[in-house]
């Protein structure tokens, strides 16, 4: 067994470095390129890794939602401050009394990309897609609120039975399955976006290609090439034209910080939501640096069909050997937290998680057979190509292995390589991250239920998916919290997943960008973002 004792020390070497070469990239030639001057209303910034999708009833990663969600529009928008619902394709709309129907009343200047009208039937047809078994959309279970959802995803019913209906060409009607307090925020979300269907039948899989997508928001897609950049332009005939100012927009994949770093000191690149763990302390004192509180969790997901990882006493002793006051520490970003749901989400409260106690460790992989970690086998972490990623699982490998005495060792992947191992239950660990979907506990709990799309773990508990089906039902918010925290403690114990810290979102904003906001969710909505000179 090879103990990494000097990792800690390489990584603070780095800092020192790089702490002395700030001053150099700061002093760096301000070469031109397409990007350097916001006069021309053109936006760069770093996605950091190609977007796995851009469809929206398929996507499930931050990198494809923060160009989905500029590309496509649903019933309503979010506020790029507060994320409070704004009207979108929808202009207004009406809840009954009972809480468990909506009628919506879209916009008849809403147009697809084509100039076609965006209409009712478009998001009957889109939302039937998500929930169909045969779509896979990993986010099917957010249209569980809706009536017969749950049976159509499992096979039961058929796409037809979807409590949606369009009532004429521009009024949506939408029967819930019970009162679902958030389902305004649900409509925000880019799953609930609608997609054209003559553009479906006609392209199949390869309908969100350069030449072949039909969108509906404030930008269309007008180059994509992989692995270096998606190019967006105004769409013509978006029905809020007059307020898009930006004329063009880069998504760049460049995966390394200090690149994007360098590139956004020379003034190639106008907004960063991710800096390099190692060169935080000499950026919190720029006027252009902005941190706030992030709406998500970091953490490792376990493969419980995995020989020894699925006890749960090996499982928790790995939760309990972790420091992650010292892992926040190293990284300089995040709220350490042994929990799936960051503390007052809604004035939900999560129940205590596995804090760090070696002993307690120790003890309970004893208890498993396998006493100082004789006779345990060597098991890996993934994660994907990124600095803080890499940083974070080697200060979590040294942790396991000093203080469990295993073998643990880590492998570096490309995001999707990720992404489609730990859908083929193909990994031990993997490095994991949740930003929450909308404001309520529901969207970090409901993860680990048996029939969610993102639910990489192997593990099924039918008590906890009884709870989270409950709690659906529930109007009164304090019976309601009680049901979500009774199941938080199922998910916590069972530990399929070992929670690391709640984010933070250090970034850099040029002075040139006016329209961008540090908000919980992290969601960066372009229409009303426009460039100038410096501020």
């Amino acid at each position: 067994m090879k103990d990494t004792p000097t990792m800690l020390k390489r990584i603070f070497s780095l800092l020192f470095l790089s702490v002395f070469l700030f001053s150099f990239f700061t002093a760096c030639s301000k070469k031109k390129s397409v990007s350097s001057s916001g006069s021309d209303q053109t936006f760069v910034f770093n996605n950091r890794t190609e977007p796995e999708y851009l469809d929206p009833g398929l996507a499930a990663d931050t990198q494809s939602s923060n160009v989905i969600v500029n590309l496509f529009e649903g019933l309503t928008r979010y506020h790029p401050k507060d994320l409070s619902v704004l009207p979108g394709v929808a202009h207004s709309w009406k809840i009954s009394t009972d809480g468990k129907t909506y009628t919506f009343f879209l916009r008849q200047d809403a147009k697809w990309s084509d100039g076609s009208a965006v209409t009712a039937e478009d998001f009957v047809y889109s939302w039937r897609r998500v929930v169909n078994p045969s779509t896979a959309s990993n986010y099917a279970s957010l249209l569980y609120s809706i009536k017969n959802a749950r049976e159509i995803n499992s096979g039961k019913e058929k796409p037809e039975t979807l409590g949606v209906k369009a009532l004429d060409p521009y009024t949506l009607e939408v029967q819930l399955e019970n009162p679902t307090p958030y389902f305004l925020h649900l409509t925000q979300f880019y799953t609930y976006a609608p997609v054209q269907k003559k553009t479906l039948d006609a392209f199949g899989d390869d309908w969100t290609r350069q030449e072949h997508i039909v969108s509906n928001g404030p930008f269309i897609l007008t180059e994509w090439i992989p692995q270096k950049h998606i190019v967006m332009e105004p769409n013509p005939h978006y029905w809020g034209r007059d307020e898009v100012k930006l004329k063009k927009i880069y998504f760049l994949a460049i995966e390394d910080l200090e690149t994007s770093l360098k590139k956004y000191l020379a003034g190639e690149i106008h907004f960063l939501d991710e800096l390099p763990p190692i060169k935080l302390d000499a950026l919190r004192n720029r006027a252009d640096f902005v941190d706030g509180p992030w709406l998500g969790t970091y953490y490792i997901e376990v493969n419980t069909t995995r020989p020894i990882l699925n006890q749960k006493l090996v499982r928790q002793a790995l939760a309990h050997a972790i420091d992650r006051k010292q892992l926040v520490a190293v990284l300089k970003k995040g709220i350490p937290s042994s929990t799936m749901t960051p503390e007052n989400v809604n004035n939900y409260i999560p129940p205590s998680g596995h804090e760090f106690n070696i002993e307690k460790a120790k003890q309970l992989l004893a208890e498993a057979g396998y006493p100082e970690g004789k006779g345990f086998p060597k098991f890996v972490i993934s994660y994907n190509t990124h600095q803080t990623h890499q940083i974070a699982m080697e200060v979590v490998q040294n942790m396991l292995n000093k203080n469990l005495g295993i073998n643990v060792e880590v492998q570096n992947l490309e995001f999707k390589v990720l992404l489609k191992q730990r859908a083929a239950l193909a990994h031990d660990l993997a490095r994991a991250g949740w930003i929450g979907d909308f404001l309520d506990p529901y969207t970090f709990l409901e993860l680990y239920t048996t029939t969610s799309g993102n639910n990489h773990s192997g593990w099924s508990n039918k008590e906890y998916d009884d709870l989270i089906q409950l709690s659906n039902t529930i109007l009164d918010p304090q019976k309601r919290n009680e049901v979500l925290q009774k199941a938080e403690r199922i998910l916590l114990d069972e530990s399929p997943i070992v929670p690391l810290y709640t984010y933070t979102e250090p970034s850099l904003i040029s002075p040139k960008v006016t329209g961008i906001y540090h908000n919980l969710q992290n969601i960066v909505p372009l229409r009303n973002v426009s460039m100038g000179e410096n501020k």
